[in-house]
């Protein structure tokens, strides 16, 4: 067994050394895809940090998110090899240009590789389970889940909701409120892409035994389904904003976004023929490009501030300064106060010394004894 996974790995070695099955990988790979998700995570690693973050960070949560995208891609034409050699029999697997066990052994590794990342840094503990669960789920929406209707859709719409979770648990701030709602956001928003998508694709995916919505319930059902998952998606888009998680060039990119998903569903609500469904999920995903736009820039006014904020040597130090004054002044005062009480207390004891008499409590006042008689008060005062 093992001599036989050496021989395959030394043949895919001599292949990608000649040459010549790596434009076929590549093309496999959906590459433009791979780095899409890999940028994806690192976006989102800024906007959970409110800055850059490190670069092994960064480079890290780049390569898991692109090592396990282009695995599930390869993998993918590998399970759809059948119906692409009568569907597409131009694709490298069914062509020829790529062997099947080239495909395999570069998606194990390109899957090993990115979970072995998961597990190298500070952030595993969530990182590497969220990995797990992400490759989990796309081979098994690979093999069988693709075929289940709305459950196949929920382990799409994940994986592209996980990206944008999935940057801050690399760097250290898991439960932060923007990409947490956000990960909310683009689960719904795609979940109900991936509804409508299978309207126009209904009379092949009846022939192959694909259970969407659409092909179980009508059109009108899932167009239904779909309207009401955006309307509630919409609703609470503004959410970041009220929480003060973002600021206004998110709300200005947001509601463009909006209006676009909302004017998709709602067209296909009113006519779910299979062209409009088709016009409409592209709409989709124009207006889900301006959504992620606002998320990226979400954090900018509030960075905007921040930057305003006294925080030079020369602000500092001239902090510093008026602390030092500050307390000077206070010693000055405490000195002042001590010297005039010393003065008083000097001469206090001085006149004292000189009419013990003169000097009494004001609280007991003194008569003499003319003085009360003469007023008339001697008895009262007796």
């Amino acid at each position: 067994m093992l001599r036989g996974d050496f021989l395959i790995m030394g043949q895919l070695f001599q292949d990608l050394t000649r040459g010549t099955e790596v434009p076929a990988l590549i093309k496999t790979m959906r590459l433009g895809n791979a780095i899409l998700m890999g940028l994806a995570v690192a976006a989102s690693e800024v906007v959970a940090a409110r800055g850059i973050p490190t670069i092994p960070v960064a480079l890290a949560g780049f390569y898991i998110a692109f090592s396990l995208t282009a695995g599930v891609m390869i993998t993918n034409d590998v399970f759809d090899l059948e119906i692409d050699r009568i569907n597409r029999p131009d694709r490298p697997l069914p062509s020829g240009r790529l062997r099947k066990d080239t495909a395999l052994t570069t998606a194990v590794l390109l899957f090993i590789s990115g979970v072995a990342v998961s597990i190298l840094g500070s952030w595993m503990e969530l990182a590497f389970p969220l990995a797990v669960v992400s490759l989990f789920l796309s081979l098994a929406y690979n093999w069988k889940l693709k075929r289940q209707g709305l459950l196949g859709n929920a382990a799409v719409s994940f994986n592209v909701g996980l990206p944008f979770l999935y940057g801050a648990v690399m760097v250290g701030r898991p439960f932060t409120t923007l990409n947490l709602l956000f990960f909310f956001y683009a689960f719904a928003a795609n979940m109900a892409r991936e509804i409508i998508k299978g309207i126009p694709d209904m009379e092949g995916d009846s022939k192959r035994g694909m259970k969407t919505l659409a092909v179980k319930s009508g059109p009108r059902t899932a167009a239904r389904l779909s309207f009401v998952i955006l309307l509630a998606d919409v609703i609470a888009s503004p959410l970041p904003y009220f929480l003060h998680a973002a600021g206004l060039i998110y709300v200005a990119l947001l509601l463009p976004g909006d209006a676009l998903l909302a004017i998709s569903a709602t067209r296909t609500l009113i006519n779910p023929a299979p062209e409009e469904a088709s016009s409409s999920k592209k709409t989709m995903l124009l207006g889900m490009g301006l959504i992620v736009l606002a998320f990226l820039l979400a954090p900018l006014p509030r960075a905007s501030i921040s930057i305003k904020r006294p925080s030079s040597r020369r602000t500092n130090g001239r902090r510093k300064q008026e602390e030092t004054d500050i307390q000077s002044t206070a010693c000055r005062r405490a000195q002042r106060t001590s010297r005039k009480e010393g003065r008083e207390g000097k001469e206090g004891r001085k006149k004292r010394r000189e009419d013990p008499v003169a000097i009494r409590d004001k609280s007991r006042p003194v008569f003499s004894p003319t003085e009360l008689f003469e007023e008339g008060k001697g008895h009262d005062r007796v």
